[in-house]
């Protein structure tokens, strides 16, 4: 891994927010095999008639046939979120948030690692 990560906006150390990403183990829940990946996305909450409520930059940690784990800076404070990948926004994946696990870099970074289950595509 290069010792800087850059996202977007995004901007990892590779000792801090995202490596500790990385290396963080849980339970597996996923019926799918995960892939590792590191992909630039743009994660957007949804409201309950799933609009957008706003946008922020992420980075995928791992992808499966059925959801993918993604690293950000910002909380994924909705029930859903619709994802796409940064140089295509016309095509998002409409998903469910599984789960959102704050957490600490080494330097005391604050950042959030967080799972969803894909549910439908969406055309723009």
């Amino acid at each position: 891994m290069d010792d800087q990560f850059t996202s977007g906006a995004i901007s990892f150390g590779a000792t801090t927010l995202f490596q500790e990403a990385l290396d963080h183990i849980g339970p597996e829940r996923r019926k799918e095999q995960r892939h590792p990946r590191t992909i630039n996305i743009t994660v957007r909450p949804l409201d309950p008639q799933d609009s957008p409520l706003s946008q922020f930059a992420a980075v995928t940690r791992d992808v499966s046939r059925g959801g993918l784990s993604f690293v950000s800076f910002k909380q994924a404070n909705s029930e859903s979120v619709a994802i796409s990948l940064d140089d295509d926004d016309s095509r998002m994946a409409v998903c469910r948030v599984c789960r959102c696990q704050e957490f600490r870099g080494e330097d005391g970074e604050q950042g959030y690692l967080t799972s969803v289950e894909f549910l439908y595509e969406r055309y723009r």
